[in-house]
């Protein structure tokens, strides 16, 4: 006697069928939140490249503060905040997590990035430059 798979009709291939789409719900919340927090994370540099200077402005417009030092810094920009509380609020539901979560797991990973380049800017360090633990602490 035939096994069933043999009887059953050959399925035409499709994009779909080759590389299905990852199943969230197997995938626990922390995990899907962890992924949040990484698509948060890079809108802004792969937004820059994309868009290069166009709606670059600085958040903090250039202000200094009384040790000379900007406040933030040119590289945090409206343009990387938005975008990635835009799309993150996007791809939220595509992984089983609601659009507010995903704008709340933005919106706190931008408040910890800010956070991180203001004590980066106020203990001298350039825009860019690694500093252990203050890069992973707040943003996380």
């Amino acid at each position: 006697m035939p096994s069933p798979d043999r009887c059953a009709p050959a399925r035409q291939w499709t994009p779909a069928a080759a590389w299905p789409a990852p199943d969230f719900a197997r995938v626990g919340r922390a995990e899907r939140s962890l992924t949040g927090f990484g698509i948060a994370n890079s809108l802004p540099i792969f937004a820059k490249r994309i868009l290069k200077e166009r709606f670059g402005s600085p958040l903090d417009r250039g202000f200094k503060l009384a040790d000379g030092r900007p406040l933030l810094g040119e590289s945090k920009t409206l343009r990387g905040v938005v975008l990635s509380i835009g799309f993150t609020s996007i791809a939220a539901p595509l992984m089983g997590l609601g659009w507010p979560v995903g704008m709340t797991l933005a919106a706190a990973s931008m408040v910890g990035d800010l956070i991180s380049s203001f004590v980066k800017r106020r203990l001298g360090l350039r825009p860019h430059a690694q500093a252990s633990g203050l890069d992973q602490i707040p943003e996380a």
